[in-house]
């Protein structure tokens, strides 16, 4: 059975398929200095007309291994995933491809103080959370069904028979 290895999320290693949303190095006191912010951490992707929204996500829990069952992308926006307090989480990706293959995935572990953002068009497994809790997702809003079904592609992949595990 091929294992796909979880790795650390880290900003460099995560670049090809989106952003680390996490305080980087550069802050400045806001609030009469009761205040660090750190600005512009990602960038909403957006096409034209469309508006940003968020959701709170409550997502059930995953054992590892796990095995991988399927991959989506949204072609027409990013999608942000925040958690709501230092809850862990699995990130599996697979690139732009237009029909992804089982070594183009990777997996990234997020330590509980960050947040991933999938550029548009990045295919990924739907979300994977180790830790019970909420989580902030800030995407494009779709007003109907059928607008919803033009920003998702869905792949069956359970026939790769991926486990993801940790070393």
């Amino acid at each position: 059975m091929p294992q796909l290895l979880i790795q650390p999320l880290a900003a460099t290693s995560f670049a090809p398929y989106g952003t680390v949303i996490e305080p980087g190095d550069a802050s400045v006191p806001i609030n009469s200095g009761t205040t660090q912010k750190f600005s512009d951490v990602a960038e909403v992707e957006l096409d034209a007309d469309a508006r940003a929204t968020m959701h709170i996500y409550r997502p059930e829990t995953i054992d590892l291994p796990y095995r991988a069952h399927m991959l989506e992308r949204h072609p027409l926006a990013s999608q942000a995933f925040v958690p709501l307090g230092r809850f862990r989480f699995v990130v599996v990706v697979a690139g732009r491809a237009n029909r992804p293959t089982q070594d183009d995935l990777r997996a990234f572990i997020g330590s509980g103080t960050q947040g991933v953002q999938f550029a548009t068009g990045i295919w990924h497994h739907p979300f994977l959370a180790i830790d019970r809790g909420d989580f902030l997702i800030i995407d494009r809003l779709c007003v109907d069904e059928r607008e919803a079904d033009r920003n998702l592609d869905l792949i069956d992949i359970a026939d790769w028979d991926c486990t993801l595990i940790i070393s």
